[in-house]
């Protein structure tokens, strides 16, 4: 859980929260594992770096990521396992948006709590493909998500649109949002 308790209620009320988690150096140190693991040729559309690699690249992704973030991470939670980290990749002057969804289950919801946490390595707003979120949608399912049972996702159509909050997140800052 977060430590801080502004936080952590705008975490269990919203389903999300934006906080300053991470050093200019930090941002710098992930920019390089970006370089060294991304693959950046001819990408279509949206592509998370997960399924572009292969097992072993992930493994090794996940440990350079790692070691790079937990100091933060330690510093700002308690009681977490880190699970997976990636990289995903918008092509560039691409106008299609990823509808609300929920990630994963990657953990037994029923016992535990799982949380993503997204760190632009630039600005991100909603003229360069930024985050957007609906506050609250973390209570909308109670169902399982995965690549087999799929994950449902939500067109963010006119009568939505006026719930949905884009986010403006600069390189330092991360949004921490539930599954």
């Amino acid at each position: 859980m977060i430590n801080d308790k502004d936080y952590a209620q705008a975490l269990d009320t919203m389903g999300f929260c934006v906080a300053p988690l991470f050093s200019q150096d930090q941002i710098n140190a992930i920019r390089g594992v970006y370089e060294e693991f991304v693959v950046k040729d001819s990408v279509k559309g949206l592509i998370a770096s997960h399924s572009k690699i292969g097992a072993e690249k992930n493994l090794r992704l996940r440990d350079a990521l790692k070691a790079i973030v937990m100091p933060a991470l330690e510093q700002h939670f308690s009681g977490f396992d880190f699970f997976i980290g990636g990289f995903m990749v918008k092509e560039g002057g691409n106008m299609s948006e990823l509808p609300l969804h929920q990630d994963w289950c990657i953990v037994d919801e029923t016992q535990y709590k799982s949380y993503q946490i997204w760190v632009p390595l630039e600005l991100s707003h909603p003229a360069n493909g930024g985050m957007f979120v609906l506050p609250g949608s973390q209570n909308f399912y109670q169902n399982y998500r995965s690549g087999s049972y799929g994950i449902p996702g939500v067109v963010t159509d006119d009568a939505l649109r006026q719930y949905v909050v884009d986010m403006i997140i600069p390189p330092g800052q991360a949004i921490v949002f539930h599954n």
